[in-house]
Order: C-alpha cells, then structure tokens, then sequence
C-alpha cells in the first residue's frame, strides 16, 4: 500500500512538472511574432457586436469567435493577450492527454503522452496563435474523454457531460464531426460489448443534431466556398505525410518562414538531413506503438480510429475539396502522441529496450533543434507585418497612397500601422481592360506623389501588380519581409 501511495504521488509530481513545463514554452515569447493575417482575421471577427460575430465568418462555426470577443473586452488586442487564450487552451490539453491515456492504457504512457505533447513545436506553435486550433484540440479532447468516461460508467451525468463538449467541439470547428464518427464507429466495432452504448450514443446524436440546427444553414451556405488555394499540393500521399511530419517536429525544423509552407514536397526534399533521420525514428516509435498497444485490444482500436478515421476522411473529402491540412487534423494530435507514448513505455529491458532509448535521444534532438528554432531565427514563423508597418510609417509621406493587392490584406497591416494615409483599392484578380484602369487610376491618383503596393497571400495574379506599376510608375524601392521570401513591399513614383 505504501509503495503504491508512493507511485500515486510520484505520477502527480511528475505531471505538475511536465505541465509546468509546456506552460513555460507555450508563455515564452508569447508577443514575439508579428500577428499575421489570420490572426488579424479573428480580432477583426471578434471585435464585432455580438450579432455579428455568430456569422462573421461562415468557413468556420461561431464559438472561438464568440470566445475571443469577450477575452477581447477583458483583456485587450495585444500580441499576448489575444494570444493568452490559446496558450491557457493549450496548457489544459497536456492534462488532458494524461487523463486519456490512463483511461486507455497506465500512468506512464499518460505521462510519456503529456510530456510529448508539451514540448511538441507543432501544438505549441498553435498554442501561441489567436486562432481556434488550440481551442479544437482541446475540446476533442474533451469529447473523448468524456465519451470513454461514460460509456465505462454508464451514467447519465456522463452522456449529458458527453453533449455538451461535443456540441461545444462541432460548434468550433467542421473536422470536429470526424471526431463524433470515429467514436460511432468504435462502438459498431464492438457491438456485442457496447450494445447498449451505442443506443445511447445514437441518442445524444440525435441530441447534437437538434442544438446543431441554428448553424445548418450557414454550413450549407460555406460548403459552395471550396478548399483553399495556398493547398497547392494534392498529392494525398504527399500531404498525409507531410501532417505526420509536421506533427512529429513542427514547422520550425526545416521551414523558415510562412511562404516555404506552400511548397512543403520540395521544401522536405531539400531538408533531407533533417527528413530523413525524423522518418526513420518516428516510423520506428509508431511501429513499436503500434505493437504494444496491441497488448489491449479494446484501447488499441479505440486509438486507431481516433487518429485514422479523421485523416482518412480528410483525404476522401480533399478529392473534391482541397481541405487536408495538418491544421484541421491537429484533432488526430492526441493519438498520434500516445501511440508514440506507447512505443517508448513498454519494453523495460533489453535490446529493445536499449534502441527505444536512442529513438528517444533521436527524438529529443529533432524536437530541441525545432524548438530552437522557433523561439531564436528570426526569420521562421509568422509574418511580419509588425515590420512591414514600421518600414513603411518611417518612410511614408503626406502625398503617398496605400494599396494592397487584395483587400484583405489590409487587415494585418491596419493592426499596426498608426498613419493616416488613404488605401486604393485595385479590383478583384487582374484587370480585364488595362488601357481604361491605367487612365483611371492615374486620375484617381493625380493628387499623391508616391503609391506603396503591397503583396501578400498571392496564390494567383503572381507578379501580375508589380508588373503592371512597374510599367507606368518608376519604382523607387522595394523589400521583402522577412528578406528574399515573404511580404512584398514596393515604393513606386507617381509620373
């Protein structure tokens, strides 16, 4: 009994250590990067009344929006604070993940679980970002616990609890239905055991269903939206592995800056040093993994589904609509890091033993290199419209006009900039008659001396702008943020 209060104690430290830990790298240079575009994009959202913030963006469901309007109102819109929310989400999922794999499995594959998960570069970095990543993933989480808890107890404070975080979970983010199938899914496979779970199960669907009904229209009205265009590779393939990549050591590893994101096939192909060693060990961990959770079947497949079922379905789903990105898989984050939980937990000796020691030295190499990365190049990570800003108000003039190449871009850039210099704007993709907007827009400008253009997020008029100003304008000057890839900034002289 003694030696079991011992252990007790011993796992509880040592889970308020790892947590305290995931705090410290996820509150660390909270307000270093500029926030970037779909940052600005969620405070311009949130700082809406409420009324408009349920439907101000129709590509996801309300809730983060919802919660970032009243963080907002207390907190303010600094780099930190708007960041806060998503760091404190992300510091609840490492007990969270903890609590999940004991139900599954034991207390040390919870704590190998949470420990992985607080040092992952991948979470932190949506840790530290004012968009609902962090919330997802943890409410998942939620849902999964509380799923587990209720169909082990049976009890109905459990379903309704299950309800709840799962109607909390589908009103944050569309992937979060892949989650809700998965666990469907798990009963079906065990239906002799789970009869009666899955009755219930149906039961709270049909609960979800009904608090669901206010938003159907709007998502009928976002589906027509399509994909994304920055998800420029659709080789499934390809991009599965590179969400397992990203996963496993983070953007920071190899990829120096937001644009490099784009064109991750050839960005891996040219970081083999890098690569190469990641695949060989996490392959390696999710094999033994894989083996060892075998161990208990029930959880093995549980697990399983948890983390396949909701990339399968991405995949099925991005044939059609370009949608398999690792941000909204990052659902399938928590099981992913207890299968890797799994493959250093259980051989206690051994020659096995031994090479589970050195993937994990492999491990905690990539990951620290990663880490370092993130919180010391000044050239990786978000983008730097705090820079741009300041360029641009050290430089700018009376008689010089704004323009950016799409509106939207605009919204970052007003974040920080502090002039009051008037914005052009130009139309919608490129121009269909050139000869009639030049004579427009020399009309329109006859009063400035100098026109600043902007280019950022161009997936499809490429140089077209800077070509065309560079044809009835002289440049005078231009840089990029951060240097050689990222914001375009051009000064152009008004002829």
């Amino acid at each position: 009994m003694q030696k079991l209060l011992f252990l007790i104690k011993k796992d509880r430290l040592l889970i308020i250590i790892i947590v305290l830990l995931g705090s410290v790298l996820r509150f660390s240079g909270l307000g270093t990067q500029s926030i970037w575009l779909d940052e600005a994009v969620s405070i311009n959202f949130a700082s809406k009344p409420i009324s408009q913030v349920i439907t101000a963006e129709v590509n996801y469901p309300p809730l983060y929006y919802l919660c970032l309007h009243f963080w907002i109102d207390l907190f303010g819109k600094s780099e930190v604070s708007i960041r806060l929310l998503s760091a404190i989400l992300g510091i609840l999922s490492i007990f969270l993940i903890y609590r999940i794999s004991i139900l599954l499995f034991n207390p040390t594959i919870g704590l190998l679980s949470a420990f992985i998960l607080s040092v992952s570069p991948f979470h932190i970095y949506y840790s530290q970002e004012a968009r609902m990543y962090s919330l997802i993933t943890f409410l998942t989480m939620c849902s999964i616990y509380t799923f587990l808890l209720a169909i082990h107890k049976k009890k109905f404070t459990f379903w309704l609890i299950y309800i709840i975080s799962t109607m909390l979970v589908i009103y944050t983010h569309y992937f979060g239905f892949l989650i809700i199938l998965a666990q469907g899914l798990f009963l079906l496979f065990n239906w002799k055991l789970e009869r009666n779970n899955f009755y219930r199960w149906i039961i709270s669907q049909a609960v979800l269903f009904i608090l669901f009904i206010p938003w159907f229209r709007i998502l009928l009205y976002a589906i027509p939206e399509g994909g994304r265009p920055w998800l420029t590779d659709f080789n499934p393939v390809v991009r599965v592995g590179y969400v397992f990549f990203t996963f496993s050591i983070g953007y920071s590893a190899i990829i120096m800056n937001a644009i490099q994101k784009l064109h991750f096939s050839r960005t891996l192909l040219s970081n083999l040093e890098v690569f190469l060693p990641s695949i060989l060990i996490f392959i390696s961990l999710i094999f033994i993994g894989l083996k060892n959770s075998f161990k208990n079947k029930r959880s093995s497949l549980f697990l399983i589904l948890y983390l396949i079922v909701p990339i399968g379905l991405a995949v099925i789903i991005s044939l059609k609509l370009p949608l398999l990105s690792e941000r909204y898989l990052i659902i399938s984050l928590p099981p992913y890091y207890i299968f890797l939980a799994l493959g250093l937990g259980y051989i206690r000796k051994g020659t096995m033993r031994r090479f589970q020691f050195i993937l994990f030295g492999g491990y905690l190499v990539l990951v620290g290199f990663s880490l370092f990365n993130y919180y010391s190049n000044p050239n990786f990570g978000k983008e730097q419209w705090r820079e741009v800003s300041k360029y641009i108000e050290k430089n700018i003039h009376q008689k010089d006009i704004i323009c950016f190449h799409k509106p939207y871009i605009s919204i970052p850039f007003n974040y920080y900039f502090k002039g009051r210099n008037k914005e052009y704007k130009l139309p919608e993709g490129t121009i269909s008659d050139k000869e009639d907007f030049t004579v427009k827009l020399r009309n329109d400008l006859t009063k400035y001396e100098k026109i600043w253009l902007i280019i950022s997020h161009n997936y499809d008029t490429k140089n077209y702008y800077h070509d065309f100003f560079n044809k009835i304008f002289t440049k005078i000057s231009e840089k990029m943020f951060p240097k050689n890839n990222g914001i375009e900034v051009y000064l152009f002289q008004i002829d």
